[in-house]
């Protein structure tokens, strides 16, 4: 099991370069318990953001 697959680990993406936009392939990685007081689910009409908010409830 990879780093970013791990239980309570997010997986947000990679770093850019500022100057060139090009990435370096370091994964940015953020705890779920950095995240415990706010969230937001964003998606199209139907997309079962209802859904996800109670399961993850």
């Amino acid at each position: 099991m990879q780093d970013f697959e791990k239980p309570g680990v997010f997986y947000l993406g990679k770093t850019v370069g500022v100057g060139d936009g090009q990435t370096d392939g370091k994964r940015v990685l953020n705890k779920s318990k950095d995240l415990t007081t706010h969230g937001v689910i964003i998606g199209t009409t139907g997309s079962a953001k209802t859904g996800l908010g109670i399961a993850c409830w």
